[in-house]
């Protein structure tokens, strides 16, 4: 059986005129230190027009970015590497996004 576990969810605003732009594991230890650091997967929805960008350093998300519509119903999760960033960018209204840290049970 495999399914998705829900590690927690946080929401934020965004806006047309700043990214917001966040590191998901920034705050959690790694609990053994001889394993590699591992991937997380992050499912992204928000009630505007959104863009997203994913990478290992904190660049902020443009119009040339990966577009995401509000309340799209499709599964939108963004695989996010080892010390990677998130950000989103409202595309033409401010609103909120949330963002779940998910893995595969």
């Amino acid at each position: 059986m495999s399914g998705l576990v829900l590690l927690g969810t946080s929401k934020h605003t965004t806006s047309t005129s700043a990214a917001y732009t966040f590191q998901p594991d920034a705050s959690v230890a790694d609990s053994n230190v001889l394993d590699p650091p591992q991937s997380w997967r992050v499912r992204i929805w928000a009630d505007t027009d959104i863009f997203v960008h994913v990478d290992t350093t904190a660049v902020d998300a443009t119009a040339s970015d990966y577009p995401l519509g509000a309340k799209d119903s499709r599964e939108n999760i963004f695989v996010v590497p080892p010390g990677g960033f998130v950000s989103v960018l409202a595309q033409s209204a401010a609103g909120n996004v949330w963002f779940t840290r998910v893995k595969h049970g």
